[in-house]
Formats: C-alpha cells, sequence, structure tokens
C-alpha cells in the first residue's frame, strides 16, 4: 500500500513511513484500510479499498493536508477548537454507505464528506447530533486507553473537542468513556450529567439511552454570558478602604482560561475613573481612567492568547507608565494621563455590571478565573516572573486583595476581609485548586439563574452506579458484560479532603492508584439491560486490555493486561 519502500524508527522499532493499520476493515466483500500517519506527513495517507477475495484495486485516493474540492490548506477549515481530522485510526462503518475514519465521514469511492467542523461555536458542534447515520464516535481513536476526562466516546452524527466543547455532545446524545449499543439503545460508562462542563472531579455510571437524541432547539448565544432579563452573572466587592486605588500605582494579575473572545475580567470604576484588565478579541487589554481629564488610556497584547491557562498582569506605576503582561512576558506598554481617583463603582469581576471603565457597553467574561490578587504598589519584572512560575506560593507581602476561590466563593483572603459576593457563578477546576467558573446565564432578582438549561437532554431509561472503573463493555441479549480495576473513592470526597490538606485522603488515593495499575486485581460483572439490575460478579487476577471484551457463539472473552485470554460460558 506504501507509495515507495520507506522505512523509519517510530516507537523502538523500524516501520515503514505509510503502515497500515493493523485493523482491516471488511464489508460486503471489499476489504478498506488507509495507510500512513497523518494528512500533514509525508504526502499524507492513502484511501484503499480492495476486492477481498482477489486483492483487485477498487479505490486508490490520497488524503492529503488539502480540501480536495477547494484546494485550501486543512488549516483553514479549523473553525475554534475543530480540526478536520488528519491522523489514522481504526475505519469503521455505519453499514449504510458510509466509513469513517476517526470524526471524519468517508463515501464508498474514497471522497471525504463535510471536512470542515459544523460550527466554531461548541454548543451548535456538540448539539449537532441528529441526522440519518448515527455512528460511534471515538475522536481520541478506538485505542486510546488513556483517562483522559476529555475522550469521550459518542453515538451520534457528530464529534466535538477543545475544552469548551468536548462535553456539549453528552448534553444531546448517549457519550461514556466507554459504550456498547444494540438494535435500540446504547449502554454507556459515562459521566453524570451534571459533570457535563468544566470540572475538577466527576463521578460515572452505566447508562441506558435510546439510540435516537432526543428533539432539541439549541440556542448558540445562551454561551455568550447575558440573557435577557435579571442580574448578569458576576462578583461584586464592597466598597472598602483596602480596596481604594486612589492616587496610587497598582497591579491587577489573575488567571484564566477563557471560553470566549471578548469580557471584562476586573473592573473597578467607571466613565469618571478607574481601571479595568479585559479581553478584546481574544487580546488581553489593561485600561485606565485617571481622575483628573477622565481620559481613558489602553494598552492591549499584540496577539490573542492560545488556548490553556494565561497569566495576566496589569501594572500602573507611579509615574503613570502602563505594563502589560502574559505569562511572565511584558506584551504591551504605554502611558495613562494621570492615576485613578476613588471610584464610585465598586470593584467587580466577569462584566457582572452595566458600567465598567471602557468605552463600550461591557461585554460579560466567559471562562474559568483564578488567583485574582490586587496590589497597590507596582511588582518588578522578576515578581510578576516568579508569580506566573510559581502561583500556588502566595504573595510575599500582604495584598490589597487576595482571591484563591479554592472554597468555591469569592472570599478576600487578604486579611482585610472585602469579600465579593458572587451572582451566578460556579465553581470548578482552576489554575490552582479551585477556581470560579463564568458561564452562560443571567440571574432573577432573587439570585437564582434563569433560563438555566439542563444538565443534559438526554434521559436515561435507567442510570446505576457499579464500583468498577470500566474498561471493557460487551452486550449480548438481556445481559450487559461490564469489567475493569475496583472503583475505591469518590472523587468529591477526596478533592474536599485535599483542599483541606487532611493526610488521610492521599492513602486512599494511594490504593486507588494501586488498583488503576492493576495491582488489585478487576471484577467482571453483569447487569440486566432491561431494568439495570446487578447480576452475579467475578474477580479476575488482572484487569481487561482497553475495549478486550467480545461475546461470540455463546462465551464470552476477555484480553486482560498479564497477556492472557480467558474465556467464559454459561
Amino acid at each position: 500500500a506504501a507509495p515507495t519502500d520507506l522505512r523509519h524508527m517510530a516507537f523502538e522499532q523500524l516501520e515503514s513511513v505509510w503502515p497500515v493499520h493493523g485493523s482491516v476493515l471488511v464489508e460486503d466483500g471489499v476489504a478498506s484500510f488507509v495507510c500512513g500517519r497523518s494528512c500533514f506527513l509525508d504526502g499524507g495517507m492513502r484511501f484503499f479499498r480492495l476486492d477481498a477475495r482477489t486483492g483487485k484495486k477498487l479505490v486508490d485516493v490520497a488524503f492529503t493536508d488539502r480540501d480536495p474540492e477547494s484546494g485550501k490548506p486543512l488549516d483553514e477549515l479549523h473553525k475554534t477548537l475543530q480540526m478536520p481530522t488528519a491522523l489514522s485510526d481504526i475505519l469503521s462503518s455505519d453499514g449504510k454507505g458510509t466509513i469513517y475514519l476517526r470524526s471524519q465521514k468517508i463515501d464508498h469511492q474514497g471522497r471525504r464528506v463535510g471536512i470542515a467542523p459544523v460550527s466554531g461555536n461548541a454548543i451548535e458542534q456538540g448539539a449537532s447530533q441528529r441526522g440519518n447515520h448515527p455512528h460511534l464516535f471515538a475522536a481520541f481513536g478506538y485505542l486510546d486507553a488513556e483517562w483522559f476526562h476529555r475522550a469521550l466516546w459518542i453515538y451520534g452524527e457528530n464529534s466535538s473537542g477543545g475544552h469548551n466543547g468536548y462535553y456539549q455532545p453528552g448534553k444531546y446524545t448517549p457519550t461514556g468513556r466507554i459504550l456498547v449499543f444494540d438494535d435500540e439503545n446504547v449502554y454507556s460508562y459515562g459521566r453524570e450529567a451534571k459533570y457535563f462542563k468544566w470540572t475538577t472531579t466527576m463521578r460515572h455510571t452505566l447508562q441506558a439511552s435510546s439510540k435516537v437524541p432526543p428533539d432539541v432547539k439549541v440556542d448558540p448565544s445562551a454561551a455568550n454570558g447575558r440573557k435577557a432579563g435579571g442580574r448578569p452573572a458576576g462578583v461584586t466587592f464592597p466598597d472598602a478602604d483596602s480596596l481604594d486605588p486612589a492616587d496610587s500605582p497598582l497591579t491587577v494579575e489573575c488567571w484564566i482560561l477563557p471560553d470566549g473572545k471578548d469580557g471584562v475580567l476586573v473592573n473597578h470604576g467607571a466613565g469618571l475613573m478607574g481601571y479595568a484588565v479585559s479581553l478584546q478579541g481574544g487580546k488581553p487589554a489593561f485600561h485606565v481612567r485617571d481622575a483628573k481629564s477622565k481620559t481613558l488610556a489602553t494598552v492591549s497584547a499584540p496577539q490573542p492568547l492560545s488556548e490553556g491557562w494565561h497569566h495576566v498582569a496589569a501594572i500602573l506605576d507611579a509615574d503613570a507608565t502602563m505594563t502589560l503582561y502574559v505569562d511572565g512576558d511584558v506584551v504591551a506598554t504605554g502611558e495613562a494621563h494621570g492615576l485613578p481617583g476613588r471610584p464610585k463603582i465598586p470593584l467587580s469581576l466577569g462584566g457582572g455590571g452595566t458600567q465598567w471603565v471602557g468605552p463600550d457597553a461591557p461585554a460579560a467574561y466567559r471562562g474559568m478565573l483564578d488567583q485574582v490578587v490586587i496590589h497597590h504598589r507596582p511588582l518588578s519584572a522578576r515578581e510578576v516572573l516568579d508569580r506566573f512560575a510559581r502561583p500556588e506560593v502566595a504573595a510575599a507581602e500582604k495584598p490589597a486583595l487576595l482571591c484563591s476561590f479554592d472554597r468555591g466563593d469569592a472570599r478576600d483572603e487578604s486579611g482585610h476581609e472585602a469579600h465579593g459576593v458572587s451572582t451566578a457563578v460556579e465553581s470548578g477546576k482552576g489554575r490552582v485548586s479551585a477556581g470560579l467558573w463564568f458561564r452562560a446565564g443571567r440571574s432573577n432578582a432573587k439570585g437564582k439563574v434563569a433560563n438555566k438549561t439542563p444538565d443534559s437532554f438526554v434521559q436515561h431509561h435507567w442510570e446505576t452506579y457499579v464500583p468498577v472503573v470500566t474498561r471493557a463493555m460487551a452486550v449480548a441479549g438481556e445481559s450487559l458484560f461490564v469489567a475493569g480495576p475496583p472503583d475505591l473513592i469518590d472523587e468529591e470526597y477526596a478533592f474536599e479532603r485535599l483542599s483541606q490538606k487532611d493526610p488521610t485522603i492521599r492513602k486512599q488515593l494511594a490504593e486507588q492508584d494501586a488498583s488503576l495499575e492493576g495491582r488489585r486485581g478487576a471484577v467482571l460483572t453483569r447487569v440486566n439491560v432491561t431494568t439495570g439490575e446487578r447480576g452475579g460478579a467475578l474477580e479476575l487476577d488482572s484487569p481487561p486490555v482497553w475495549d478486550g471484551m467480545v461475546v461470540a457463539r455463546g462465551s464470552l472473552f476477555v484480553a486482560t493486561v498479564d497477556g492472557r485470554l480467558k474465556c467464559f460460558s454459561q
């Protein structure tokens, strides 16, 4: 299959530059396979279809780094965090004329169908699950055995990924870490619906759901953080003397993981005087409006932020020099017209008010926020770099405000006790321990989130907990078989104990580690597919390999990580 005989070292062995994946798809007398590793390497990959009996070549198509219709680079089809498929994996089929390579649809002539993602909006992409070709997607590859929290299997029409998109399909179609299905239902080992978000902890259950996804009308604007009616989400602090920036240099620092390109991170003041830090088109910006001229000065980063957490520090020196740092590096400098006075509009986080220091209407921030610290002095370049390199270390000098959000609220830990009040803001995994999560929704007059969508629109026929970290599943008749190492710990409890620095929890975590490493054996259990009731269970000496279980001719076969194949019969 390789275009020429070239070899190189890969995974400590000599291999072809264009290897054929070890699994070949055979259906209706035709064998389909792909050679090569990536559309971006060595001229790309090649897709073949052969007559399975004679070996006659029926289809030979190159999958390169170009869109075959427009000729544009695949990079230009990128939408936010969605990228066209470019890596090899096991081929699969829906049995209706469509072959799949990861999330890429391929017809029997080798044409890639729908190369570009559905949408750059995470909600639209994740919700696009109704159609005529439901299928099992494993965007990270069917053989990916790592327990990465974004590596979900999806039964639907489209895959989805990215830090704000990987959990979206679970709201609209059955998903799980691993799943199987029969003619009517999908059986998944997946997270509970309340964990379809950016979260530190999660809990997995066995679930049975219809293969037909719910009919849901999607509102993509739900991701913009502003709903009609009620107060906007945000954090507001009191008008405390400890927060007064009048005639003082200052430093504002925070860690951010944005879901959008715009939004007010920190704001103190409005159109008369004050300061603010915001995102504008994905670029951090620092704003200062001085007390005398009331003139706004702004400096902003030249480039948008890349994906992931970033440390932002904005410094106003005594001589009105403005300096903006991102991840310890200076990205912008400028001059303010003076220092701010004491604003009448109090300090807030997340753009939760109707006024701010900037020129336009305040945009609500969407994403994670952690480690907000305000100093009434300018930090040195070395101090900023140290704060970026060691976010878990508290500031050396007592700041004006310190919010770690480790307890899920906006309490001031500087000693000044200028605690903030959160409105419709959730807690999630932060840069250090917990952080605040600003997401869609506005609160009503009583402080409750208005227009809140359910955690998931998928309705389960049943849902049950099994004390098994499920690594293999198989379904046959009325029986669902699950196998994996013992699940010994509750993540919510463990996280709470860790946040309280309880040393005893580390022993329990070490035991769970030993279980996940296969040193505590495994459990094979049976569940009734109609009721969810658990039947008998067997102990195994070794856990199954990833997805290493199958039912054939009345027997259950389990391949285990110690190199054995076990057969169980009725």
